[in-house]
């Protein structure tokens, strides 16, 4: 169980569309941190 995008989920797994603006910002930083490191 946990909170997304404003919303309880009550589940284990979480998807995401390949186009869901949170996970492109998210691997876009994470790609950045990962080549200034």
């Amino acid at each position: 169980m946990f909170w997304y995008n404003g919303k309880l989920i009550q589940a284990n797994t979480l998807e995401l569309a390949i186009d869901d603006p949170g996970l492109l910002y998210g691997a876009t930083v994470f790609t950045t941190l990962r080549v200034y490191q």
